[in-house]
């Protein structure tokens, strides 16, 4: 059965609506067109079905899109008349930031689950075109050069993007794929001539309703303002796409950590290997292997319903799904939620936050040291 058909009304309503604000805000708002009529379809059929919900209901519907975007950014989700699961939402829940006018993270989520969507969303036509280039070369060290500037780089300078066709053989190969990754960066972001990087992600700020500058990821620990990397408006500012961002930058960032805490423990992990078949492999003393999937989605039970298991290629002894602690900051109950809910694992397929991943990793150097 798809996903689609799993979903109840009001789940689908809320799935359209939330596609709708995506194509929305990024055609109208984060890349500063104009806004023209008619609104996208999903956002009018999310429309048309929440009224109907609500009149089944006796409660007032929304008078039209414009109240419904206003909706969805001064209501949490439990305020909008849709009978959800409590578990599939927090109290804070909502599609639109309260303090500047773009999605949240709960938003892209349910905006993606559809695969559809998702394949939209992640430019999946770009990434079976790189790892396609780098099989044929079999070049697993220019995928994951490859992979490294997305995380390391989501905002680059036209030069910058020059420089590494001379500077990076690795890159040379890809660099078609890797112009058509980047965007000019929206002038949303632009202050003052100038456009700000996040000191932790790299990513670009945005200002809040009282003029600080934050992260324009929700999750990013640093959402004060704490300013990184400052680059004149002149000098060609280049942001990596969103769907890219959001499944490569964020998640990569929780599997370079892992890396570095991993090499501390003298162990040599692999990224992404056989061209990403997963995100790490670990290779124990005793040649027992581990497979590390890593994901960072807002909202755990759809996360659940969407993985899929593990790639046997290359061969492992035990999988297991990471989820960056940020995520537990922000929902106490996330590894629970996604444990409960995914229908995969099993004795060999595990779940865990980062910090209790490597807590799992030392216990089995010691039990291999023992042994």
């Amino acid at each position: 059965m798809s996903v689609k058909n799993q979903l109840t009304k009001d789940e689908l309503t809320l799935h359209f609506i939330a596609t709708g604000l995506m194509n929305y805000i990024q055609q109208h708002i984060e890349y500063g067109n104009p806004i023209k009529l008619p609104y996208p379809a999903p956002l009018q059929k999310g429309l048309n079905m929440l009224v109907l919900l609500c009149l089944e209901r006796n409660r007032k519907p929304p008078q039209g899109i414009p109240e419904v975007i206003s909706w969805c950014q001064d209501k949490a989700i439990p305020e909008l008349g849709l009978n959800l699961p409590s578990e599939f939402y927090t109290k804070t829940d909502r599609l639109l930031n309260k303090h500047f006018f773009t999605v949240t993270g709960f938003c892209e989520d349910w905006a993606c689950v559809e695969s559809d969507v998702e394949d939209e969303l992640t430019e999946q036509a770009l990434l079976r075109d790189v790892i396609g280039t780098c099989r044929e070369r079999n070049s697993q060290l220019g995928y994951e050069a490859f992979r490294r500037l997305f995380i390391e780089k989501p905002v680059i300078t036209e030069l910058e993007l020059h420089q590494l066709r001379i500077r990076n053989i690795e890159l040379s190969p890809l660099m078609e794929q890797i112009k058509s990754a980047y965007e000019p960066a929206s002038p949303v972001h632009c202050f003052d001539g100038h456009f700000f990087c996040c000191s932790n992600c790299g990513s670009l700020l945005l200002k809040d309703n009282e003029g600080n500058l934050i992260c324009e990821h929700e999750c990013c620990p640093i959402q004060e303002d704490k300013t990184g990397r400052k680059i004149r408006k002149d000098d060609g500012v280049l942001s990596l796409k969103r769907g890219l961002k959001r499944y490569i930058t964020l998640p990569g960032l929780a599997e370079l950590r892992l890396v570095k805490k991993l090499k501390k423990l003298k162990l040599e992990p692999e990224l992404w290997p056989n061209f990403d078949s997963y995100d790490l492999r670990i290779v124990f003393p005793d040649n027992e292997a581990w497979a590390v999937d890593v994901k960072d989605w807002s909202n755990p039970f759809l996360l659940a319903r969407r993985a899929e298991p593990f790639s046997k290629k290359p061969p492992w002894t035990k999988a297991w799904f990471v989820f960056p602690n940020e995520r537990k900051k922000q929902r106490p109950d996330y590894l629970r939620a996604f444990r409960n809910y995914c229908s995969i694992l099993d004795k060999q397929t595990k779940a865990e936050f980062e910090n209790q991943f490597i807590i799992q990793v030392k216990n089995k150097l010691r039990i291999t040291h023992n042994a």
